[in-house]
């Protein structure tokens, strides 16, 4: 695609503007940067990729639009809260099944000539705080790991240094007996204060999966000239069950993974 005409640009900023958001700067890094915009309210970054697709032909219009919602899956949890594809012009016969942007939480915005219409609204980007809590849940689980591999090896130690003592009353073993109790006292200590950190993130990572499992439970309305959203076929009899066995639950199933393993195969011809 071309570049993006200034006054789509124009256009949709002003649409975000009135809404009461404020842009703010693209990120430096984000691939195809001049494609968004940026907007925040009080408690999200929103990100908007704009997509002119008048010389798309029709017959690549759905892979193109499924092509982005995968890229903004993979890509934008590191930048913004939530996203939107605003199309222009926007068919709605020729866009995948409104299933992909219910996944994804992305929202979908339509621009047609002066006019802009928020066809499906954005919700939190459902991978964001999952990846976040989970890395930080396995930082601390690694250091937890290996300040408990510290304290047996020191408490090896320690009971090498008592065997001494139990043959011979040697005062520099008296000396270490001390400072490898006191190591010992100090990593107890952090070992604690790791585990209730642990304890309070678990109980974030439940209570976020549970928000987000409540909040994308919720359809939505189907599109104005889509027959409703289709159902998800059985993983099973698609033969597919093996190409996600490890993945976890709350990616396990989800239509956009269909939109990977095209690419991927177009990718492998």
């Amino acid at each position: 695609m071309t570049a993006v005409p200034t006054k789509l640009r124009s256009l949709v900023r002003a649409y975000m503007l009135n809404k009461g958001l404020e842009e703010v700067e693209v990120p430096e890094f984000l691939s195809e940067r001049e494609r968004f915009l940026f907007f925040r309210d009080a408690n999200n970054i929103i990100a908007v990729k704009i997509l002119d697709m008048e010389n798309v032909p029709l017959t690549s219009y759905k892979s193109k639009v499924e092509e982005e919602i995968l890229k903004i899956v993979k890509e934008m949890p590191q930048y913004a809260d939530k996203a939107y594809l605003a199309i222009h012009p926007l068919k709605i016969a020729y866009l995948p099944p409104q299933r992909l942007f219910e996944a994804s939480g992305i929202g979908l915005i339509e621009i047609s000539g002066e006019e802009i219409v928020e066809k499906i609204p954005s919700r939190p980007l459902r991978y964001k705080l999952e990846a976040q809590t989970r890395r930080e849940l396995g930082r601390l689980g690694e250091e937890l790991r290996k300040l408990v591999e510290k304290v047996s090896v020191i408490e090896r130690r320690l009971l090498d240094v008592e065997t001494q003592l139990e043959n011979l009353d040697i005062p520099s073993a008296r000396a270490l007996e001390s400072r490898l109790s006191m190591e010992i006292e100090k990593l107890s200590k952090r070992i604690a204060t790791l585990e209730a950190q642990l304890t309070k993130i678990s109980a974030r990572v439940e209570a976020n999966e549970k928000r987000i499992r409540e909040l994308y439970r919720k359809p939505l309305p189907p599109l104005k000239g889509e027959p409703g959203i289709p159902a998800l076929p059985d993983i099973a009899e698609r033969g597919e069950l093996a190409e996600e066995v490890g993945l976890p639950d709350f990616i396990r199933g989800n239509p956009w993974l269909d939109v990977l393993r095209k690419t991927k195969k177009k990718s492998e011809k």
